[in-house]
Order: structure tokens, then sequence, then C-alpha cells
């Protein structure tokens, strides 16, 4: 996996992205018809190291779909008139910003030769977080449910072992980290380079640490620490700490912002990617996804879950906390193939009434794996431990247990990995609507592969 020559990077990218939403505007996306080839050799300068190793560990090479977007096309749009905001390699596609009610537009985009659809950004998103009131407790219950958390799928054995997640890069794409900066229960990351990378894909103008606390709780599951000892499941990763969700808006962008920041940690050499975030219903209902649009990859943040799993990286997703509201089902992108999406349940390893459910109906098993993210302890606004409930808790238990996996078995394909945890699992080969095969058995894991 990624060496320990890591450095901090506050809010540095080599590529453009949408710094502030224009709410007065609307984004559309156009997809083009063709890119311009480019040589292999050129092609992986835009690749960091890490990242063409990790292709090569797994026997991927690099293709047409990491092709930058044909910058002629680009130019002809902006000398036209029209605002471009962004691009994306893996959709090839640029962003635009559409002011609202402008029919004009639409007939000037159509005369372009290159353009073969567009689609216009509506949704809102959800972080996968199911509010109860916090309620802090003593250091000894902290301990004792985060110990046996670790137990119920069998990491403390790998701990044991001295497989922590060293070496793995892990990104968390969230809403913010209120306090990751300041709070004790993180000095070791910083003292320790842990945190290799921060940055805010909404917007660039604002500060991680000062927005949302929920990033901040994912992150203390993995890593975090209270008086001198470091707990969490991958305690000894990197983590790179991105921004993708504004809680100031619910706006259709954010999806892109999942994609760009997807496409970016590819180039990184990022691992395993943390996304404790969901969609499915939108501000304006006209764009309201429905049910019939899972599984069919109608989501951009479905399309893009898969892309980078065919790219080396694990992505790690909360399946949603919809199982009593109207929506019911798991959440986009816990539809994407060839991902890891995670149901809550209790301790015990019971779904919790508001887990999201998979469907019967399809072969795809969503969720496809389960763990303890009901009244879970993390680090909340105030730097204290306290309760918190939720698909997004559950999540990061999964993304430990892959990243210790991966440290020990560093060969594996990402579905070669999936496959180890989803064939390990309580219920396997038979599976629930809300916790599908169940809580994986890294020791089972262990016994079978030594």
């Amino acid at each position: 996996m990624a060496g320990n020559k890591f450095f901090l990077l506050l809010f540095i990218f080599t590529f453009s992205r949408v710094t502030a939403l224009d709410i007065s505007k609307e984004y559309l996306l156009l997809y083009l018809k063709d890119k311009e080839s480019v040589s292999l050799d050129e092609l992986r300068k835009s690749f960091s190291p890490a990242s063409l190793e990790r292709r090569e560990r797994q026997g991927l090479t690099l293709d047409s779909i990491d092709f930058p977007v044909n910058q002629e096309y680009v130019r002809q749009l902006a000398a036209s008139g029209i605002t471009v905001a962004d691009s994306s390699r893996w959709l090839n596609a640029v962003l635009i910003q559409f002011p609202k009610n402008e029919k004009k537009l639409l007939t000037k985009i159509s005369s372009f030769d290159f353009v073969d659809s567009f689609q216009f950004l509506g949704g809102k998103s959800q972080l996968e977080q199911w509010n109860h009131a916090d309620t802090s407790t003593g250091y000894s219950e902290v301990e004792i449910l985060h110990n046996a958390s670790l137990k119920a799928i069998g990491l403390d054995t790998l701990h044991q072992l001295g497989y922590k997640g060293k070496g793995i890069q892990i990104a968390l794409l969230d809403a913010g980290y209120i306090g990751v900066d300041t709070f004790d229960a993180f000095s070791h990351l910083h003292k320790r380079g842990q945190i290799s990378e921060i940055a805010d894909f909404t917007d660039t103008t604002k500060n991680i640490f000062n927005e949302s606390v929920h990033g901040t709780k994912v992150l203390s599951l993995l890593s975090g620490k209270h008086n001198s000892k470091i707990m969490g499941g991958a305690p000894d990763a990197y983590f790179r700490l991105f921004k993708t969700e504004d809680v100031d808006y619910e706006h259709p962008i954010e999806e892109f912002f999942y994609l760009k920041a997807l496409e970016y940690c590819d180039r990184a050499g990022v691992d395993i990617v943390n996304a404790s975030i969901g969609y499915y219903s939108f501000d304006n209902s006209a764009y309201d996804y429905k049910n019939s649009d899972l599984y069919i990859h109608r989501s951009i943040s479905t399309k893009v879950s898969e892309l980078a799993a065919g790219r080396g990286m694990l992505i790690v997703t909360s399946a949603g906390n919809e199982g009593n509201l109207k929506w019911r089902e798991v959440t986009f992108p816990a539809d994407a193939r060839d991902i890891i999406a995670v149901g809550v349940t209790s301790l015990q390893g019971r779904p919790t009434s508001y887990a999201s459910y998979g469907r019967d109906s399809i072969q795809l098993v969503r969720p496809n794996l389960s763990a303890p993210g009901h009244k879970v302890y993390t680090i909340d606004d105030k730097g204290e431990y306290s309760l918190s409930f939720g698909s997004s808790y559950a999540a990061p238990l999964i993304t430990a247990a892959a990243a210790c996996l991966w440290e020990k078995y560093p060969h594996l394909k990402v579905t070669e990995l999936i496959d180890l945890l989803e064939s390990s699992a309580a219920h396997y080969p038979e599976h629930l609507p809300q916790t599908g095969y169940g809580f994986p058995d890294l020791k089972k894991i262990l016994r079978h592969k030594e």
C-alpha cells in the first residue's frame, strides 16, 4: 500500500472545481460524444505513484475512461458565452451553470455536434445520520462498547496480530470535521502525520474543521483517543478528510462533488473511501428519484462508485436510515455493484427499525454487510464521547475491517476483498433484507487463509 511519506495539504488541488454555489443558477451536466486520445506516458503524469502502484498490484491498467475531457470542446463552450464550472473524466462530461428559465441556452447547447446529451442535477443529499439526543458518558462504557464492536466482527484478533491499517490510505467523504484540528481525541493523528490531506470540494473559502461534526464522529470510530489510549477500528491508517456535502443547503450539485472527490481519490492513490452519505429526495420534487431508479445506474453517485471500484478502490457506504420512512429502501449509491453497502444493527446484530431495506426481487444483495451503528460512542462537537445512531456509524467499522485485512493481504483485488468479507458473514449465503449477509467474521477469514 502507500508509503509513509505524507504531508498535510490545506486546500491545495491541481484541478478546477466549483468554489461557491450560486443558488440563482442551476447546474447542467453535458455528456460529450468522444475524447481526445492521450499517450500512456502523458496520461501517467496525471496519477500519483501510489495510484499507479495500486492498479498494478490489482492487475489494472489505465484506459480511455481515465482520459481527460477534450479541452477544445471546453474552449468552444466558453467562447460561446457558456459558463463552464468543472468537468469529469470518468463521465466525459462538463458542468455548466444554467440560469433559471434560460431555455435559449438549451438550443445553443444542442447546436454543438460534440454534445451527446445533458442532465439537470436535481436533488438534495442526506447525511445518513439518525438523530437522537446525544448522551455523554464515562470512559469505561466507551471502551466496553468499542471493544465489543471490534469483537463482534473479529477485528480485535487482527489488532492483536499487529494489523491496524498501517499504510492504508482511507478517504472520508463527508460534511465536515469540527474540532479534528484541535480536539485531543485526534492529536495523535497530527503528531504521527496520519492526516495526509484535507480539502473542501463544495467551497474552497470554507474551513472543513468549522463545518459539521458528522465527519468528526466517523473519524473517531476509525482512530480516536481518550486519555492516552488510542481506539478505533483502523488506528494506524492514513486519512484524507474531504468535504463533499454542505450543511448550509440541500442542492443537487452535491452528487457531482462526490464524483469529483472520487476522481481525485483515484489519482491520489487512495485505497478505501468511506462515504456515510445517501441520495434520493430533492428540494424540487420534480427531480425526485423514484424507487424504480434503484439498481439501474440512474444516479451519478452509483455510476461513479462502480467506476471507482473498477480502478481498484474499495467504496464503503452507509445503506441508509429510511426503513421506517416512505422511501424504505437503500439510498444511492448503495445500489452500486462491487462496493460494500453497510446496514445498521444493534451490537447483537439485530436490525434497527430505521435500517433501510434491500430488494428480494434482484440478485444484488443490498445491504451486503452490516455492523453495529445503533448506540455507538463517537466524538461530538465538544470533543467528548456521546451516543450516536445510524448507518453512518456502522460503515466505519467495515471500512476498518477492510483496511486491516488489506494490510495483511495486500495483493487482494477489490472484488476478492469483498468476496472474503461476504463469505465469512454470519448468514452467508443467505441474506436478510436489512442486514444482508450479516456481520463479517475476520477470525474465520484468518483461519481459512492460513
